[in-house]
């Protein structure tokens, strides 16, 4: 593939949001439990693809054929989106920033074992790199997180359900359409957290400017916008290749805590950051 053909705004502008989004999902919890969380996020995240919807003439709704893996997306991206939440409540948005970078060798992985598509020697070096990266990362804990370890592990957890997310989305998104696939998954996605999220207490704190403003980013930018993008980039220019966007992803989300948080990442965390990044810089240019 020839170097503009690996080049994708719509892959670089949905890295940048969802970097960003690891500092609103921390400022959310504040109020919201994780359950009311996800759930806000999906039914802003569905409003705002039917609005896309009406503005690009596009239509929402998935071929049948597609329709039950739309089901099982929705499901995945619930999960993948509790689990994240669920993991800031006990490490930091810096940790999670560095940890998420591991997504594209779980996706090269995935790649390997569900699709056939084969990894040369670079690339196993690349993932063990990656893998001892996540393992440094998790060492640099910051003394306000007594659970971090177990944070730590819900964000590599997190990067599992998004390969298995970003996997199974092509045959269905080639098919019928980024849009109508996306929006049937986020309204999955939607329904099944808000039946959780009435039935028990949703509000931990009080409302405020600074919490609302993060709730409609997290569902108007992060999942309405950037889940339709990322999907089009997907179809655009394939799996492996969108996913290599996401190692830009802790840059954002380290720089955005800093200003936003006030978090300051320690030397370990930086060299764990940075084996992360090589890791994924060598699967990704070794991949066939």
């Amino acid at each position: 593939m020839r170097l503009h053909e690996r080049l994708s705004i719509k892959a670089l502008a949905v890295v940048v949001f969802w970097g960003v989004s690891f500092v609103a999902t921390r400022i959310a919890l504040e109020v919201l439990t994780p359950f009311a969380l996800v759930a806000a996020r999906m039914i802003i995240g569905c409003a705002t693809m039917l609005a896309l919807a009406r503005l690009v003439g596009g239509r929402v709704r998935p071929h049948a054929q597609d329709r039950s893996r739309c089901v099982l997306l929705g499901a995945i991206l619930a999960a993948h989106l509790l689990i994240q939440a669920v993991g800031l409540l006990k490490t930091t948005a810096t940790n999670t920033g560095w940890i998420i970078a591991f997504a594209p060798i779980a996706i090269a992985v995935g790649a390997l074992v569900f699709l056939g598509e084969r990894l040369r020697a670079r690339a196993w070096g690349g993932i063990l790199l990656g893998t001892c990266g996540v393992l440094i990362v998790s060492l640099s804990t910051g003394v306000r997180f007594t659970d971090a370890k177990l944070g730590d592990l819900l964000q590599l957890v997190s990067c599992i359900t998004w390969a298995a997310y970003t996997l199974l989305a092509v045959r269905a998104v080639t098919r019928s359409g980024s849009l109508p696939v996306t929006f049937a998954a986020v309204g999955v996605a939607a329904l099944a957290t808000t039946l959780v999220a009435f039935a028990q207490p949703w509000q931990v704190g009080p409302w405020d400017l600074k919490t609302v403003s993060a709730v409609v980013f997290l569902g108007v930018v992060c999942t309405g916008s950037a889940h339709w993008l990322w999907n089009a980039a997907v179809r655009d220019v394939g799996s492996t290749t969108a996913g290599a966007y996401l190692y830009l992803e802790p840059i954002v989300t380290w720089i955005t805590a800093a200003i936003v948080l006030g978090e300051r990442i320690n030397a370990v965390g930086l060299l764990g950051g940075a084996t992360v990044l090589l890791g994924v810089w060598f699967v990704c240019t070794a991949r066939r």
